[in-house]
């Protein structure tokens, strides 16, 4: 993980505390993830206004969660690869025994000092 700069988490608009979304980077006081909005505005071509309406979350938040990620691009693109990853195999198992199998199974990556383990990412 990066220095706490990131110009101070995006002067306070952006947290990451353990057992707080996942450990994850997240728009602060929601649980609104960096690697969300980044989803919704990156792949699923959003846009700014359109995720603030969706999601009712105020544009100086999203702006800070796209400033955050432009400073931390490795470790979020890793993580939306990682539950892309993780919803294809979901997708693919053939039972719903297996299904819950790999829920049970699945450890979240300790990228952000996350106290949780064993817990299957939220959807993107």
């Amino acid at each position: 993980m990066k220095s706490h700069t990131a110009k101070s988490y995006v002067e306070g608009r952006i947290d990451i505390k353990p057992g707080y979304a996942g450990g994850e980077p997240h728009i602060k006081g929601r649980r609104i993830k960096v690697r969300n909005v980044v989803y919704w505005h990156k792949h699923m071509g959003l846009s700014l206004d359109e995720i603030s309406f969706q999601y009712s979350v105020d544009l100086p938040d999203i702006n800070a969660a796209l400033t955050y990620y432009s400073a931390h691009r490795d470790e979020i693109d890793r993580d939306i690869r990682d539950v892309e990853a993780f919803d294809e195999a979901l997708e693919k198992a053939p039972t719903q025994e297996a299904k819950r199998k790999l829920v049970a199974s699945y450890e979240w990556p300790d990228r952000y000092g996350s106290t949780q383990t064993k817990t299957s990412p939220e959807p993107s």
